[in-house]
């Protein structure tokens, strides 16, 4: 069972990614898989095109018990979406 923090966190992003999702210039991939646990995310600052890869990409698993670690990437993750707001 993943911690509190983490949810919320992801939560969060989730959240963000919709809103930037809403503007024309961002397009934000999130993907949660249960069955590894990991979250990832993929941005592309000017858009979705075909066979261009994203220009941020971040995979955060969760199998490890490294919190503290794991809340930092997360947070990191979520100061680079705001600063795409």
């Amino acid at each position: 069972m993943l911690d509190i923090r983490i949810k919320l966190r992801i939560i969060e992003i989730m959240e963000l990614a919709l809103e930037l999702n809403n503007k024309e210039k961002n397009t934000v991939f999130i993907n949660f898989m249960g069955h590894t646990p990991s979250f990832s995310i993929s941005i592309h600052y000017s858009g979705w095109k075909n066979n261009k890869e994203a220009d941020y990409r971040e995979t955060v698993y969760f199998t490890e018990l490294m919190i503290k670690e794991k809340l930092k990437q997360l947070d990191k993750i979520i100061e680079i979406l705001k600063e795409l707001k």
